[in-house]
């Protein structure tokens, strides 16, 4: 990139502020080490910033109120500082209303004595405009001394000259500069509006997930704690029951927890078995995987908590696997009151 004067000028204000990259903060630097013309630029506008970072004295805004232009005060700046400032554009908005109350016979914004025909009304409208405005911009916390007044009336009409013939016009009368702050704050309101619809999506995903989480601890079983009065019963397969001569159900309590002791008829020598609760019309309601016999006794073990099965005649079946094929081992009934 070839750091022209042309080039270096567009950059001032953000070489002034230290928003460049450190490449082009460099080139800019030496660029201005060698270049005459560039530095004067510099100072020009180091200078429109201080002027900007000034307010209006109170006695030029009355006399924009009044249409009247301000003595030793360049209009162009003052308007263009009128653009970028909302306190004096506030300020001079506030003169202006208190012009046409003034100037409206019906209203009386305080006592006065009588005016003589013969008397300058002008000066006096000023000087009374000037009191009147110089007490709202007290009360409303906009005063500024008169040093600092007559500091930027100064600056003004220091600049009014030099502006009009700095070498990049485009940074001193403001327009490419202040169309490129109109685009960053377009940029950074956009970009605003896209971090809000962020947040409104997290905001919305994580009461999500907190729903979620809220079902999954709604759902979970609750800890297992020690069951008193528990029922334990020995069921014997419905073969045997049926060789011994009895073919009646075992009963469970409903209300109660029930530890149940599987009997075999079987030397079981599978790893893992499926066991399936069948209601009485032969659907299961509640099946596992991973059922093993004790190591001694060749039995199984199952526990009922309370309420688990409602009332009413179930089977207990234990099958297996062998060669891909189910094989129904041992079944037990049970009625449950």
């Amino acid at each position: 990139m070839n750091f022209n004067c042309d080039l270096v000028a567009e950059l001032l204000p953000w070489y002034l502020n230290g928003t460049l990259g450190e490449g082009e903060q460099g080139e800019v630097r030496v660029h201005l080490e060698g270049c005459t013309k560039c530095r004067q630029a510099l100072e020009e506008t180091r200078l429109a910033w201080r002027i900007f970072d000034q307010h209006i004295p109170s006695e030029a805004l009355v006399a924009l109120a009044w249409g009247e232009a301000p003595e030793r005060l360049d209009r162009d700046v003052l308007d263009r500082h009128l653009e970028t400032c909302p306190q004096c554009a506030a300020e001079l908005e506030m003169a202006r209303m208190s012009r046409r109350l003034e100037e409206d016979d019906r209203i009386a914004l305080f006592p006065t004595p009588a005016r003589r025909e013969t008397a300058p009304s002008r000066g006096w409208r000023t000087a009374a405009m000037a009191a009147g405005l110089a007490g709202i911009v007290a009360a409303g916390g906009w005063f500024w001394t008169a040093g600092r007044a007559d500091d930027l009336e100064e600056r003004l009409a220091q600049a009014s000259r030099p502006v009009e013939a700095a070498p990049a016009p485009a940074p001193e009368a403001g327009g490419g500069d202040r169309g490129d702050r109109n685009d960053r704050v377009v940029a950074m309101s956009a970009e605003v509006e896209r971090l809000q619809r962020r947040e409104a999506e997290l905001r919305q995903q994580q009461q999500e997930m907190q729903d979620q989480l809220e079902r999954i601890a709604a759902a979970r079983p609750a800890a297992p704690v020690p069951q008193i009065n528990a029922w334990i019963g020995d069921l014997r397969p419905i073969q045997d029951v049926v060789r011994g001569g009895s073919s009646v159900a075992e009963e469970l309590p409903a209300n109660r927890a029930a530890s149940l002791i599987l009997g075999s008829s079987h030397k079981e020598t599978h790893r893992s078995h499926r066991i399936e609760i069948l209601d009485a019309a032969g659907k299961a309601v509640w099946s596992a995987d991973g059922l093993v016999p004790d190591g001694e006794t060749n039995d199984f073990g199952i526990t009922l908590p309370a309420g688990t099965l409602k009332p009413g005649i179930y089977t207990i079946q234990i099958s297996t696997q062998e060669d891909g094929k189910r094989v129904e081992l041992e079944s037990y009934s049970v009625r449950v009151r």
